[in-house]
């Protein structure tokens, strides 16, 4: 396995708030993709869909805590992600207020899309960190 995506990303809201929007339906709905099917606690699978994809990803839920997530990709698309995971550190923020979110992507097979994809969850730390401060739910994917 190689390849590895880290963001630190300070978040103005409550822990339990930022858990809730990255561990459940709704909340990923609000933020990530409209289209997200399954089920998000642990043991479950997560289906987020996209309006490009020819079907929807298959994140297995491996751990939902007061302060963690974390996925495995357990399907076939994108062959890309195959058998990588998903960690979602959320603690207090030691230099003021709200919390920081500690996110890793690893495990990918080969070194192929990261860059894309990277720049993707790049995008998505923003989207997540607005709608948790303001409210407005504004998936970066819209179907």
């Amino acid at each position: 396995m190689t390849g590895e995506i880290v963001f630190t990303v300070d978040v103005n809201g409550e822990q339990a708030a930022v858990v809730e929007a990255i561990a459940s339906i709704e909340g990923i709905r609000r933020w990530w993709t409209d289209q997200c099917d399954g089920d998000g606690a642990a043991g479950g699978t997560l289906k987020p869909g996209f309006p490009m994809a020819p079907m929807p990803f298959e994140l297995r839920v491996d751990e939902v805590g007061a302060s963690s997530v974390r996925w495995t990709s357990t399907g076939d698309f994108p062959p890309h992600w195959t058998n990588s995971q998903v960690t979602w550190q959320v603690a207090a923020n030691p230099q003021g207020p709200g919390v920081l979110v500690d996110f890793k992507h690893t495990g990918f097979p080969t070194e192929e899309g990261i860059g894309m994809v990277a720049y993707t969850w790049g995008q998505l730390m923003t989207s997540l960190k607005s709608y948790v401060e303001s409210g407005q739910p504004a998936p970066l994917f819209i179907s």
